[in-house]
């Protein structure tokens, strides 16, 4: 990729793979300027004597160079982000009487991280040490009365200055990423696709990875459903099913902004562009302690921080749509980033539409009564569209004003039918349905945040919020039966609306006290409200309308001492709605053995005031909606989770294995009191009683992670194995049923190889069937209460295979990409759901009393093909 403008810390994350044999030390020092985008200062005389020999294979730049300089008698100091100096080594100051040994972490400020072979020094004295491949040091410093001055310094970081008193602790050290201008140069290597960090238990990815898809989509949500404990399993949501949770377990916040949902196109793929993302961290346990009202996890995306120099954007035309993002700088201290997405046709005429396909269940002997079934027409249309904008403002060398906005929109109208004709001795009974669904559903947000830092130990973040999500589906259904001249007709009309609004504060303050402790002590306040209206066949079900507040007081601390760091966090909610305070305390601890090993485990309680429970409609189909925990009808979910996780953290190769369980109070489900479809000879809908149920929710199971990296090739493979159960004391006679989101088996593989400007991936996914309630088992029960666990079925197991392919052309000042992916190469039958119509009466001798099924399963996407081009400047 040709750039002009940088960052520098992605310099430190390049590899190194070179062969030195008998080369002059100024040569070597070319080589690291000329292809890795380093600046070197040395004393040509000093380092004429010295030749190099040594073989470097996909070694980080700054561990290579620090290899280079121990071979050679030499050593270094940063002068600035991208400038090294060079000189050879000083003599060793002789040990001083009485000392003072100290010893540290230096870390990454954004992400935590460990920053290896990063050097710390006394200022003015020339006594100093480099940190070893975990970031850790040891100093030795001399008995004074009057405070010193350590500067740290890494390469692509801003260098820092503490003051330190002689007989106190050190604490952690942390650099900030630094972003200067550099020479053009050509980057072969790209950061990491996937981390994972240790300490405090959670996942980063780069949004930057092209994983094979639809369009040229970079999707952060679909890259977080190949981790492990996170189901991938269903096209049409780009929803986190986390540990058995629903996708509104998850709190998912963009630069301060909260987004409820961020389905596009039925899930196909989110609503959030990779190409406006720096990171995506994913906490599946251990929330930080500013966060609450969720249960499952915690989604922080953050946009590229710092101000923009140049003009920079790009520009993405794909067989779906049109994508668009710019960078522009508004002075010295001022910035502003947009961009957006949008349908360029009626997607609805694409061959994603071809999911659908109708089935007819039919119990006996089908040669006794033959149903003929047709598609008789489908009227699909289908837009969308989505943007973003970010303003930033460097107040001063403390102080960001920052704004960000959001917003999304689907509209989908779809008609559908079909018919068959029965034969009945010499008579032939024709039957037709004509089934049209209109859906609508839209996403804004918005956010301001003010951060200061008040000193090197102390700043604060402020965050203001708006968010609204609405959603409006109608499903009018209509049957025509023909039989001996007597024709018979009727239809319905069900309706879901659902519209939820947010305003929300967070005030976090973080402390690092010279004690080598980080401490965190906040406000959070959130303001939800929510409509819901649900019309079942004409008769209104459910009607609600409803506010609420949560107020919270959190605090948390973070330690560190030897092998051990451990973590405590206390997040207290009072909420108006019960009138009750709710506490939420969270542990963690990991214990370090070696550099490569370590062990972590974790306790947590969290609760959930706004719900989203699934509605299951007359068809027997699960639809999601949202309402306002008030523990007389909606209760507020109490989930309590605990893990145990060992992790090995190799150069090339990384693996980790763990074990989770979580139980949930206050699980919810909204159905049918009778689930049949109607007497055997009335096809026709009946009038049912709903009853939204309560009850608990209990998931548990083992993940399994392992993880290559290198410079052109890198692969991941995740596995889980478990259960996700609810029971509810009026159905099933309170025995526990597999949720929507069982899957005992999951399984994802990615692969991805970049060499001479391509770059190819591939991923595996598959998963064990979804379970779905048969009503057309033999004993069958209608009467929710008295039914039995066993009439759930599973659809057949889940497999899909997608590869994508990607040539970047270098320009001058930009850079032209052409890529293309096949998303389920096999063509694989994957089913979403089924779902029941009506029930039809067989008239027929041989078949007394006897009823078909009619209705269909939704297939998910067959073999798709996609291609795109994009311009980046």
């Amino acid at each position: 990729m040709w750039l002009s403008l940088l960052p520098a810390a992605l310099i430190a994350q390049q590899r190194v793979t070179e062969d030195f044999r008998d080369q002059p030390l100024s040569e070597v020092f070319q080589v690291f300027e000329q292809k890795y985008g380093l600046s070197i200062a040395y004393d040509a005389a000093a380092v004429a004597p010295h030749t190099l020999s040594l073989q470097l294979e996909g070694e980080p730049v700054v561990q290579a160079l620090y290899r280079v300089l121990e071979a050679s008698g030499m050593e270094y100091r940063t002068l600035a982000a991208d400038k090294i100096l060079v000189r050879p080594k000083a003599p060793n100051p002789s040990e001083p009487v009485e000392s003072n040994l100290l010893s540290g972490v230096i870390r990454d400020a954004a992400t935590q991280d460990p920053l290896p072979f990063a050097s710390i020094h006394w200022v003015g004295q020339g006594i100093g040490d480099c940190s070893d491949t975990q970031g850790a040091f040891r100093l030795s410093l001399p008995e004074v009365d009057t405070p010193i001055v350590l500067e740290v310094r890494y390469i692509g970081y801003e260098s820092k200055r503490v003051t330190y008193t002689s007989g106190q602790p050190l604490p952690d050290l942390f650099l900030k990423p630094a972003q200067v201008r550099i020479p053009e140069i050509v980057v072969v290597e790209m950061p990491p696709g996937l981390s994972a960090n240790g300490r405090d238990q959670f996942y980063t990815i780069r949004p930057g990875m092209q994983l094979p898809g639809l369009g040229s989509q970079l999707d952060p949500f679909r890259q977080l459903q190949l981790l492990p404990g996170v189901g991938a399993h269903n096209d049409f949501s780009s929803g986190l099913q986390v540990r058995g949770g629903m996708p509104d377990e998850n709190l998912i916040v963009w630069d301060g902004m909260i987004l409820y949902d961020i389905d596009h196109f039925f899930g196909i793929f989110s609503s959030v562009d990779g190409n406006l993302l720096e990171s995506v961290r994913l906490y599946k346990n251990s929330f930080p302690a500013e966060y609450g009202g969720r249960t499952a996890s915690i989604v922080e995306m953050a946009s590229p921080e710092g101000l923009t120099e140049q003009v920079t954007g790009s520009a993405t035309l794909s067989n779906l749509m049109l994508q668009g993002n710019i960078a522009v700088p508004l002075g010295d201290r001022m910035s502003l980033t947009g961009g957006g997405r949008m349908t360029h046709s009626n997607l609805g005429t694409s061959s994603l539409f071809q999911a659908f396909s109708q089935q007819l269940d039919l119990p006996g002997r089908e040669d006794e009564s033959p149903l003929l079934d047709r598609l008789i027409r489908v009227q699909p249309a289908f837009q969308f569209h989505d943007a973003f904008v970010k303003w930033r403002w460097q107040v001063s060398e403390k102080t960001t004003l920052e704004a960000n906005a959001f917003s999304s929109s689907d509209t989908y109208d779809y008609e559908y039918g079909f018919d068959f004709r029965q034969r009945l001795r010499e008579e032939v009974i024709l039957s037709q349905s004509l089934v049209a669904e209109n859906s609508t559903w839209q996403n804004q947000a918005w956010s301001g945040r003010l951060q200061h830092e008040w000193n090197d130990q102390w700043w604060s973040l402020l965050t203001i919020g708006g968010s609204r999500y609405e959603e409006a589906e109608r499903t009018t259904t209509s049957f025509r039966r023909v039989l001996e001249d007597t024709v018979r007709a009727f239809g319905t009309d069900n309706l879901r609306y659902n519209d939820l609004t947010g305003l929300h504060l967070n005030w976090k303050n973080t402390w690092q006290p010279q004690s080598g402790a980080t401490y965190k002590l906040g406000y959070r306040m959130e303001h939800n409200a929510t409509t819901l209206d649900l019309e079942n066949d004409d008769l209104p079900i459910r009607s609600r309308a409803s506010s609420g507040t949560q107020y919270a007081l959190y605090a948390g601390g973070q330690y560190e001492s030897g092998p051990w760091d451990w973590s405590w966090a206390s997040h207290l909610t009072w909420y108006d709605r019960t009138q009750q305070p709710y506490l939420s305390p969270r542990l963690r601890a990991r214990y370090r053995w070696s550099d490569q090993w370590s062990a972590n485990a974790s306790l947590s309680r969290y609760h959930q005031f706004l719900r989203r429970y699934y509605h299951e409609n007359r068809f027997g189909r699960s639809v999601a909606v949202w309402e306002l925990a008030n523990e007389a009808a909606v209760p507020v979910a109490h989930a309590n989770q605990a893990t145990l996780g060992l992790q090995y953290a190799g150069e090339v190769l990384s693996w980790e294995v763990g074990g989770f369980f979580k139980y949930t109070e206050g699980s919810l489900q909204h159905a049918a009191l009778i689930s049949g479809l109607g007497t055997a000879g009335d096809p026709g809908p009946r009038n049912r009683e709903f009853q939204l149920f309560s009850g608990d929710g209990r998931d548990y199971g083992a993940e399994v992670l392992i993880r290559k990296t290198g410079d052109r090739y890198s692969s991941w493979l995740s596995y889980t194995l478990s259960r996700s159960l609810q029971r509810y004391p009026a159905a099933f006679q309170n025995e526990w049923f597999p949720t929507q989101e069982d899957r005992p088996h999951q399984l994802s593989w990615y692969h991805e190889y970049r060499v001479n400007g391509w770059a190819l991936s591939a991923t595996y996914v598959h998963a064990s069937g979804a379970p779905f309630l048969d009503t057309s088992l033999d004993g069958f029960r209608n009467e929710r209460e008295q039914g039995a666990p066993d009439y759930y079925q599973r659809i057949a197991a889940y497999h899909r295979l997608d590869l994508s392919a990607a040539y970047t052309i270098p320009l001058k000042g930009s850079e032209l990409t052409f890529g293309a992916s096949v998303y389920n190469l096999a063509d694989a039958p994957n089913t979403l759901y089924r779902q029941q119509f009506y029930g039809i009466d067989l008239p027929a001798p041989n078949l007394p009393n006897r009823t078909a099924v009619l209705g269909n399963e939704l297939q998910l996407l067959g073999r798709t093909w996609s291609v795109w081009g994009r311009w980046a400047w």
